[in-house]
């Protein structure tokens, strides 16, 4: 619709105008508060907002041609006869509300803008809250939106599963299960938003989501999962917001805490030749859904969550926790730390040399997770680091070996799921490893 390219081209350029000239400190909102706390009366924390603006508008290019712009869209019912439509406003993520008044608009760039100043942002779950309350009208559209951060690609158009990724100004009604999906790659940043916006009524009583929605958020949780598998470069989900606030949703990929900003690693970077494999890891991931509610679906959970985690040791934990829902079974009390870590040199399948190095480092790994479940940490870590680094050239702190490990589970759930695929069920998957474990053993003593 062109009004509707106006009013997104508008948007942004009027984005990029606030995020130049407004210096918001990070305590004039506190984006951890809850605003109603912050600001018991919402009508003077709108005001004092909307000054800030208001102060700078000399500087803000096309404020005054915005506010008009939106406000004869917002009368014309034939243009925006849905009641809660949102406009994209390209490169900032921020969505805006059509039939919110004009300082809800420019609330909601400055909560964007507030850690961002301009560049990408992710917001957290507190900080969605916190807009849906100037966004919340009765009966609006279920909206969910979903960023890919840390990714970039020079595809112009692939399919994973049901999922379709397509250049930025094309539209289609494909896709996520025939929503209307607008998959936009940024101009600057190439960063993927997908929108999925299921034009229904909700009632108050209509409290939980529809199954069709669940399944769309699940292919985009496939493809995330997927991505990780492939590549160790991180990339993940940036937000899941509903307009109204209907359910809360937290699955295997997990929801982004914290900004963009706070990550340092290369960027994620999908390449016409890296398609295949990552269809194949999403057919895998398919055929997981079976085995969801064994330990499989623990391990999928874990190793995402190993994301999202702010400390080592919590990603250490995540990680050694997901390798051994799938290595340990669940009748099994002895020497537990000796079957993990074999079963795991087994799971990989590697020649004898590297083998042995994979079956040293999950015992380490065991044992840090140990010392730190039981509050040992410092006694012990340290010393165990130590004899990590001596073995492992390059890796001199416990990031480093979190990301050597969580590798290991990146190769370690796909070959899981490779052998799930031909047993009946998770303890069949065992004995076929220590078999392998077994027949190694005896070719090495055959040729001693």
């Amino acid at each position: 619709m062109v009004y509707n390219e106006k009013l997104r081209l508008a948007s942004l350029d009027l984005a990029k105008s606030i995020a130049a000239v407004i210096p918001i400190p990070a305590n004039e909102i506190a984006p951890k508060a809850d605003l109603d706390d912050a600001f018991p009366d919402e009508g003077r924390q709108r005001s004092q907002i909307y000054q800030l603006l208001m102060d700078n508008s000399d500087k803000i290019k096309g404020l005054d041609e915005y506010v008009r712009f939106t406000s004869e869209l917002t009368n014309d019912k034939q243009i925006f006869p849905q009641v809660g439509r949102t406009i994209q406003l390209g490169n900032y993520g921020i969505k805006l509300s059509i039939d919110s008044c004009t300082t809800s608009f420019l609330t909601g760039f400055i909560l964007r803008l507030n850690k961002g100043r301009g560049t990408l942002d992710v917001c957290s779950n507190e900080e969605f809250t916190e807009m849906e309350t100037f966004f919340y009208q009765p009966n609006a559209v279920f909206l969910v939106t979903s960023l890919l951060y840390n990714f970039t690609s020079a595809v112009k158009e692939i399919r994973v599963g049901d999922f379709l990724i397509r250049d930025i100004g094309k539209r289609s009604s494909e896709g996520l299960l025939g929503y209307s999906v607008d998959y936009l790659f940024s101009p600057v940043t190439h960063e993927i938003e997908c929108e999925l916006i299921v034009e229904k009524q909700i009632r108050e009583d209509e409290l939980k989501p529809a199954p069709q929605d669940i399944h769309a958020l699940r292919i985009v949780e496939k493809l995330i999962t997927a991505l990780r598998m492939l590549k160790s470069e991180e990339v993940g989900l940036g937000s899941l917001v509903t307009v109204p606030k209907v359910w809360g949703f937290s699955g295997y990929a997990g929801i982004r805490k914290f900004p963009i900003s706070r990550f340092i690693p290369p960027q994620f970077v999908l390449k016409e030749d890296d398609i295949s494999e990552l269809e194949k890891l999403v057919h895998i991931l398919e055929l997981s859904e079976e085995f969801s509610q064994e330990s499989l679906g623990s391990s999928l959970r874990r190793f995402n969550t190993s994301y999202e985690r702010w400390g080592d040791d919590d990603r250490i934990i995540d990680i050694v926790v997901a390798l051994e829902a799938i290595l340990l079974s669940g009748n099994e009390q002895l020497e537990l730390k000796y079957r993990f870590a074999l079963r795991g040199a087994a799971l990989m399948n590697l020649p004898s040399d590297e083998g042995k190095k994979v079956f040293e480092n999950l015992g380490y790994a065991y044992d840090i997770r140990s010392l730190i479940l039981h509050g040992e940490r410092q006694k012990g870590v340290i010393t165990i680091m130590k004899k990590v680094t001596k073995s492992n050239h390059g890796i001199q702190s416990l990031g480093q070996f979190v990301f050597l490990l969580r590798n290991y589970l990146r190769r370690g759930i796909p070959a899981y799921l490779s052998i799930r695929e031909t047993t009946n069920n998770h303890d069949e998957v065992i004995k076929l490893l220590d078999r392998r474990i077994i027949n190694g053993l005896a070719t090495e003593l055959k040729n001693s």
